[in-house]
């Protein structure tokens, strides 16, 4: 009988301590993926953050400006833990070969038509500083296609 309270109680405490959240140090990246109408598709990554509620408060923020977009249509957002090939290489700022705005805290990469993607990233980079960014700039590809 002794062993059968030993072995419930020790039952009763694993069960317990499974239910104790353990909080790690996560960080989360904001990504918005879009497309216009135009044909570009646009990836925004905002800089890391720790906290999941302002990362999708983050995410929020951007769908927020884009549904003001009557030409766009976002095609997913997360609070991404682990980012992987073109999205890391721009999150971590190494060259890549697309056309990407980058300001404070914020990439924009952008794929489209050759004609049409230079003037835009300038544009969007422009139209970032108008409303109230210190800086933002278009980084041509390495090769510039146009």
């Amino acid at each position: 009988m002794r062993y059968l309270v030993l072995a419930i109680l020790l039952f009763a405490c694993g069960a317990s301590l499974t239910q104790i959240r353990v909080e790690e140090e996560q960080e989360y990246v904001p990504v918005v993926r879009t497309r216009t109408t135009q044909g570009m598709f646009l990836t925004l990554l905002h800089e890391r953050v720790k906290d999941r509620r302002v990362c999708q408060q983050t995410v929020d923020r951007f769908a927020g400006m884009l549904r003001a977009c009557a030409t766009c249509t976002i095609e997913s957002m997360e609070c991404a833990t682990e980012l992987v090939g073109i999205d890391k290489a721009m999150a971590e700022g190494q060259p890549i070969p697309l056309y990407i705005v980058a300001g404070e805290g914020v990439r924009i990469s952008l794929v489209g038509p050759r004609r049409k993607v230079r003037p835009e990233c300038e544009s969007i980079a422009d139209q970032m500083v108008l409303n109230g960014l210190k800086s933002a700039a278009c980084i041509y590809p390495k090769r510039d296609p146009v």
